[in-house]
């Protein structure tokens, strides 16, 4: 696909700092607040709903930047990381980004049987979504042609770098969420 044929050089800037950038920055901000309400207990069901829109936001911002690494010719108004970077540059996501990606799209953004049935802990996997992240991000930094952009991105990889993954205690207790 020729990228030219779709968005103007200005139009891409714009995408990549207020799209992609924004993304980045919502998925540091809502890992941050999940992890400050992954130890605190919580003493209402607010309390608890606010806690479930952090993860919820953080799962879905990392979908986006996901998708973002998944070229697919059926969204020709979508904009990938290869428009940003030398003709022949690729990123191959293995299974475990493939895999991210379904779960996340089958079994948080849609209600479906498997999202009831399978019923995940997202929680469980934050070092694995956060490492998957990690990875694409690196492997976009090392190709991607514009040195402002490139910039950028490396303040974000820097900051979800420095982000401390901890277990919830009361999980590894046996204890349950509350119910509605």
């Amino acid at each position: 696909m020729n990228k030219e044929s779709y968005f103007t050089e200005k139009e891409l800037n714009n995408i990549f700092e207020d799209g992609f950038i924004y993304e980045l920055n919502m998925v540091v901000f809502t890992l941050i607040r999940f992890m400050h309400y992954l130890n605190k207990p919580y003493r209402t069901i607010e309390e608890k709903q606010e806690q479930d829109v952090f993860l919820e936001s953080f799962l879905i911002h990392t979908r986006v930047i996901i998708d973002f690494f998944r070229f697919n010719k059926n969204y020709p108004n979508n904009v990938y990381y290869t428009y940003y970077v030398g003709k022949g540059s690729v990123i191959n996501l293995v299974d475990t980004e493939e895999e991210l990606f379904r779960d996340l799209s089958t079994k948080l953004a849609h209600i479906t049987r498997g999202r009831l049935q399978d019923n995940i802990k997202w929680w469980d996997r934050l070092e694995e979504i956060k490492n998957c992240i990690l990875w694409l991000l690196k492997q976009f930094e090392k190709i991607i042609a514009d040195s402002e952009r490139k910039k950028l991105l490396s303040e974000k990889i820097k900051e979800i770098e420095i982000i401390e993954i901890k277990e919830k205690s009361f999980i590894n207790s046996g204890a349950t969420w509350p119910r509605y």
